[in-house]
């Protein structure tokens, strides 16, 4: 399919296709294969879109979960920098680690009991938990 002299101009970028003229090809036809095509593209596309903002749901109907967990993540990156850095050993690092584990679980379990949220008792036990995990990682 050429373009018109107009848009193909002298030193421009050349005008993408736009996908469904590729899709029809020579024929102008659009088949069934490339009607699928079309809509599995459609398909992922509204997929990724929908599961991007899955986390920031989550976040918004369950802010102490999120908080207990990122802080959970947060200290099992200190662990591991810790272990990089020779500031820590490799058994400690394992204890330490299987303490995450553990407060994690037992943040989940709790969420469990309460359809999907933590309340503040035991937002403020993990809390807890987490303070004594973090005081083990410094130096």
């Amino acid at each position: 399919m050429e373009r018109p002299a107009a848009v193909q101009g002298r030193g421009s970028i050349p005008f993408p296709e736009p996908i469904w003229l590729f899709l029809l090809g020579d024929d102008d036809v659009l088949t069934p294969a490339k009607t699928l095509l079309l809509a599995l593209g459609l398909c992922t596309a509204l997929g990724a879109a929908s599961g991007a903002s899955a986390e920031t749901r989550f976040q918004a109907t369950h802010p102490r979960r999120a908080e207990v967990n990122m802080r959970l993540t947060k200290l099992d990156h200190k662990v591991l920098v810790a272990r990089h850095e020779g500031r820590m050993g490799p058994q400690k690092a394992k204890l330490v680690r299987a303490e995450v584990r553990t407060i994690r679980a037992q943040e989940r379990l709790d969420a469990r009991r309460h359809g999907g949220h933590i309340t503040k008792v035991e937002q403020r036990r993990l809390n807890r938990a987490e303070n004594g995990l973090a005081r083990q990682i410094r130096p």
